[in-house]
């Protein structure tokens, strides 16, 4: 039976500023079974950099980001004293007597991650005291008032809990009784994280990859670092997509940093003359596949932004992050139009598989330039029709700052941003949004499942390039699979060879097209190419990716650069690659478990990543501190690949500057 329901003619936004993931959450979860979100949180916290001598002082101009970085204010963890604190104090730090002493020559690491333990004796000195100077745990309640939400935790209070729950002749710490002092294991809320309670999690493989070391008889020299981490919020807090990661992730950074300049001041009460504050590198293995890949992303400007107000005497900070794992999900698709007479130029049509079985909405971004000259400012110059499973086509101007809706399980957004480059191009983000197609339990609405249609045609002037990308898409409750990714289906993506083995990058597209071969003009490409992390685009990060160890073959997995010219804002590689394999039949690669003293084996790009920070925190011990993490990352990756003598080729594409060799050395070997 054919589906009667029609998309509703556009209908302008209520506030042009606001976030469409926002206001798509606001709308669907609310029977979902999920809290209610409660509020907006806006950008409330400004980073400032502390001046030598300002007594914790903050200076100006306070960094503001757009009206964009808001999110659902998590249930029971926002303090309602933060908003007077800040109006009171001018900043949102603890009292510095409540900040470690640590050793001189201390480098600073920061880890912002999830479900990472306070209590492994692979953080902690000789004598058994944490290395870990504070921790902000974000899905906490009844935090203090001079942070906006959750709770932090200091050296002090870590050491103070360490001896509370270690007994016997051993010292042995009672891990579980800790986790949930700490409130990483908490089994009572639905929604809240306890990956620590199991055999592995996220947080304590990166941790350890990072700065964990022996402590008794070891000299490792990374026990000279001191650690800064941030426990992000339960999934329920930035959406199963990472509709609202972002908030967290600028909030995470911008904590960390003012942390090590103030844990500076407390340990330098009369400075002298530079350089000032604590070399500072900061591992996120995080991120989402979806958004403006370029200096104009969120991440982006709240890193460009903190870098330009570190004067040149102060120590540096570098910032890591992860390639990404999306290579081969097929969830990134390009299309170039050409335009045509009297406003009707070139079309495309892309398949979109919603599939059966997911508890999460899932989102399409389409992103384009377009020259200011000849636009209709009311009118984008691309004509979308989306057309679920069993509709028939609508075709329609798309209308700027609008949306559309189809029934209750799906809505097309509009936004523009304005022109802010020199060629004056105006930046259009059209984010399709659907419903979850299963609600086990709930009478919300789901959206069906199958193949939705996708149509573009261009309706401007000028050819125009199109980025169509999928969102993540992970199950908000621990430990499930309810999550099911939608993906891209074109008869032109090639996913296996002749022997039934998975296609890598090179095998199919040695370099980026904007058509596939023998296909009809306008028909959209589904890419390797240009998976990388979007967090990881901006070219003033580190980004690393993924090979095999034992034969130097990048991960298949391991997200692919753009492989083109880009603007000087844009990254076309990852800066290097760190092994995240053994081999071929050896799965990832060791570290930490949940328990302390476990050790397990996992893989993917996040742990490249914390690989570069250990590596780039080394060089800082060193005392090499006139170069930037990135230049050290590229130099030292040049001279392995030059001497590595691999039988395998490599991509620049994928490993950048070259395949490293790994500063972590393993705690145990297989078995």
């Amino acid at each position: 039976m054919a589906v009667v329901t029609r998309w509703s003619a556009w209908r302008p936004v209520r506030e042009p500023g606001e976030s469409p993931y926002h206001d798509w959450w606001s709308r669907m979860e609310r029977g979902s079974g999920h809290p209610a979100p409660a509020g907006r949180m806006h950008d409330v916290v400004p980073l400032r950099a502390l001046l030598p001598g300002a007594r914790g002082k903050p200076v100006d101009p306070r960094l503001r980001m757009s009206n964009a970085l808001t999110a659902p204010t998590p249930p029971g963890t926002w303090n309602a004293g933060f908003k007077a604190h800040l109006e009171a104090q001018g900043d949102w730090l603890p009292p510095l007597e409540r900040l470690p002493v640590v050793p001189e020559g201390t480098v600073m690491v920061g880890v912002i991650d999830a479900d990472i333990p306070l209590g492994h004796t692979r953080l902690c000195d000789a004598a058994g005291n944490t290395r870990i100077a504070a921790a902000w745990q974000m899905g906490l309640p009844d935090g203090p008032d001079y942070l906006p939400f959750g709770h932090e935790l200091y050296a002090a209070d870590i050491d103070r809990y360490l001896s509370e729950y270690r007994s016997g002749p051993e010292n042995r710490l009672d891990q579980s009784a800790f986790d949930r002092r700490t409130g990483m294991v908490n089994m009572k809320d639905r929604y809240a994280r306890r990956a620590l309670a199991s055999r592995y999690s996220h947080g304590a493989h990166v941790l350890d990859v990072t700065a964990g070391c022996r402590p008794e008889g070891d000299q490792d020299p990374i026990a000279q670092t001191r650690v800064l981490a941030v426990n992000l919020p339960p999934r329920i807090a930035f959406g199963a997509s990472g509709e609202f990661l972002d908030y967290y992730m600028v909030h995470a950074l911008r904590r960390i940093v003012d942390l090590s300049d103030a844990i500076w001041l407390r340990n330098h009460p009369e400075p002298g003359d530079g350089p000032y504050g604590y070399p500072l590198v900061v591992n996120l293995s995080f991120g989402r596949q979806a958004g403006i890949k370029d200096r104009r992303g969120i991440f982006a400007r709240a890193v460009r932004q903190l870098l330009e107000l570190r004067r040149a005497d102060y120590a540096p900070i570098d910032v890591v992050t992860p390639a990404g794992n999306d290579n081969l999900e097929r969830m990134h698709a390009v299309a170039s139009l050409a335009p045509g007479p009297n406003g009707a130029g070139e079309a495309s049509e892309l398949e979109l598989r919603i599939q059966p079985g997911d508890q999460s909405s899932g989102y399409v971004e389409i992103l384009f330039e377009a020259d200011v000259e000849g636009l209709d400012p009311r009118y984008a110059p691309l004509e979308i029709d989306v057309v679920p499973p069993g509709g028939t086509s609508q075709p329609r101007r798309t209308r700027v700052n609008a949306r559309s809706l189809w029934g209750e399980v799906a809505e097309i957004h509009c936004g523009m941003d304005p022109a802010d480059r020199q060629d004056g191009k105006q930046l259009f983000r059209i984010l399709v949004c659907v419903a979850p197609t299963s609600r086990p339990g709930d009478t919300g609405p789901c959206a069906p499942s199958g193949a939705w249609n996708i149509h573009l045609r261009n309706r401007g002037v000028h050819r125009l390039e199109i980025d169509l990308n999928i969102q993540t898409d992970q199950a908000i409750l621990p430990g499930s699979t309810a999550g099911r990714r939608a993906y891209f289906d074109s008869p032109y993506y090639h996913r296996y060879n002749e022997a039934g083995r998975m296609l890598d990058t090179a095998a199919t597209e040695p370099v980026p097209v904007n058509r596939p071969p023998g296909a009809p003009p306008g028909t959209p490409v589904v890419l390797r190419h240009s998976t990388i992390n979007a967090t990881a685009s901006s070219t003033q990060v580190a980004c690393l990716g993924g090979y095999r160890l034992n034969d130097g073959r990048e991960a298949p997995y391991s997200s692919t650069g753009a492989g083109v010219p880009l603007p000087k804002d844009g990254r076309s590689a990852p800066t290097a690659a760190l092994p995240t394999e053994d081999g071929a039949a050896i799965y990832g690669r060791l570290a930490a478990g949940s328990a302390d003293g476990s050790v397990v084996a996992m893989r993917g790009t996040s742990f490249a990543a914390p690989q570069a920070v250990r590596f780039v925190a080394l060089a800082r011990l060193r005392g090499e501190l006139a170069k930037s993490g990135t230049e050290l990352l590229t130099e030292q990756a040049s001279r392995d690949e030059a001497q590595a003598g691999f039988p395998t080729g490599r991509m620049t594409v994928k490993s950048g500057a070259g395949r490293m060799r790994s500063p972590f050395p393993e705690p145990v070997k297989r078995l």
